[in-house]
């Protein structure tokens, strides 16, 4: 079975994570070098094993082509589909697949145009999904049943992450003016106080469309924050609002 290009994106990037044991809280400027050869045929596989298959129900209301983002939570599948040419829909299905609930398509209340992020507030128990075309944060609870909405007009938010009750990890797309003709990049900001308040990381993506490819960029494990930046080949640990590579 040949794995998507994602998992095995995520993989690597797991065996890089876990060979660090440079646990010094200082933010040093100097990211230790992890250096692999890729001709070493005795390096040591990833023990990786699949325990469960859970199929999808494939009912009238819960196809879907593409899937941006996935999350496992209180016994649930969360599934984004964020492409706009699909109608962006996020939908939830229970431990054995069996499909619950989508998004409404719409501008009314709860109803959404363009999901195209998501996170999960497990110690609120409820689902927050940035629609960009309603420049909004909504909110749900498990079950996708409407909370309130929030309007926030100057992120892009290409992917979110909760760090505490108020503070999220946004990846998102910004512009900079050293670039011909303003292009965009993607870059981290820290976002606190209800999105009021905003501290930049001083992490540069690479250009415009190259970086929208990375999914789910961030790791959160035990209350540390890893990240990564694949253009400059570093991953990043958030240490006291900090980014220490």
């Amino acid at each position: 079975m040949k794995l998507p290009t994602s998992i095995i994106i995520t993989c690597v990037l797991s065996v890089l994570v876990a060979s660090c044991t440079n646990r010094d809280p200082g933010l040093g400027k100097n990211p230790e070098v992890i250096k692999i050869n890729i001709d070493d045929k005795k390096r040591p596989l990833l023990n990786v094993s699949i325990e469960d298959v859970v199929p999808l129900e494939t009912s009238q209301n819960s196809l879907l082509g593409y899937q941006a983002k996935v999350k496992y939570f209180n016994n649930r599948f969360y599934i984004l589909n964020n492409n706009r040419f699909e109608q962006p829909t996020l939908f939830v299905f229970d431990e054995r697949g069996h499909f619950l609930k989508k998004t409404i398509r719409g501008k009314g209340p709860g109803e959404v145009i363009e999901p195209f992020a998501f996170t999960i507030n497990e110690e609120d128990s409820v689902v927050l999904l940035h629609d960009q075309a309603l420049r909004s944060n909504l909110t749900f609870d498990l079950d996708l049943n409407y909370i309130n909405s929030e309007k926030h007009s100057n992120v892009f938010i290409k992917d979110f992450y909760r760090i505490n009750r108020d503070t999220f990890l946004i990846y998102h797309h910004d512009r900079n003016t050293n670039f011909t003709g303003g292009k965009q990049y993607f870059t981290y900001t820290l976002y606190t106080e209800g999105f009021t308040k905003e501290k930049h990381l001083d992490i540069l993506l690479n250009g415009d469309k190259d970086a929208q490819g990375l999914l789910s960029p961030v790791s959160i494990t035990n209350l540390e924050v890893l990240f990564v930046a694949p253009w400059n080949y570093n991953i990043y640990q958030l240490v006291n609002g900090k980014e220490r590579i």
